[in-house]
């Protein structure tokens, strides 16, 4: 999602229910991020893929 927001050339901000600013993500994320996200992601395309 982080990536599609950037990609759109839009600043990703995670927000409260009252929509205030918690975080800014300006920078991108570290490779241990990445990796994280990477392997959950293909855990849910490996999900979706036999739906």
């Amino acid at each position: 999602m982080i990536k599609a927001i950037r990609e759109a050339g839009r600043i990703p901000v995670q927000r409260n229910t009252f929509y205030e600013p918690l975080r800014v993500l300006e920078t991108a994320p570290t490779a241990t991020e990445a990796e994280a996200r990477s392997s959950k992601s293909k855990v849910l395309e490996d999900n979706l893929a036999t739906a």
